[in-house]
């Protein structure tokens, strides 16, 4: 499901300036794992343009582009009634610490960040320079994708070495 040589040249869900106070993430395949829940696998089907909140005046902040699913049967998400979707979302940084931060993350499951966006004070523009990439190396090897699950997902674990662990 993944593409590309490791070395950061895959171009799925690279998130690149948009313009302005926009970025863009490229298409992609999706796996997302949640504990004991399993895997969710998913598509981001077209180029996303997503709005980053503007810079303040005084303070500077981290945003995180990440994709996010949203399921309501699984508690370890916790998303609202009725609610079943693959979104890709910025999450706005914190300009209130005095340091510049990435937002806290409340949600323990369900997500991934593609790439931190540094918002210093006063910017009008995001730049290649700002984005820094989360994706990975996107690799996959002999025997296909390994969407694991509950023991299967914990490299610590004696499960996640064993062969024919999915």
């Amino acid at each position: 499901m993944a593409s590309g040589d490791g070395g950061g040249t895959h171009l799925a869900g690279l998130v690149t300036p948009a313009g302005g106070m926009k970025v863009s993430v490229n298409p992609a395949n999706v796996i997302l794992n949640t504990p004991n829940s399993g895997p969710y696998m998913g598509v981001i089907d077209e180029v996303k343009t997503l709005d980053v909140q503007p810079a303040s005046s005084t303070a500077n902040r981290i945003d995180v582009v990440v994709v996010r699913v949203y399921d309501d049967l699984n508690p370890a998400i916790g998303s609202s009634p009725d609610e079943r979707k693959l979104t890709v979302e910025v999450w706005t940084g914190d300009e209130t610490t005095g340091e510049p931060g990435p937002p806290t993350l409340p949600i323990p499951a369900g997500w991934h960040p593609l790439a931190y966006i540094r918002v210093d004070s006063g910017t009008s523009a995001i730049t290649e320079a700002m984005i820094t990439d989360m994706r990975g190396p996107g690799l996959v090897t002999r025997g296909g994708m390994r969407a694991l699950y509950g023991a299967d997902a914990l490299v610590s674990g004696d499960e996640f070495q064993s062969p024919g662990a999915y």
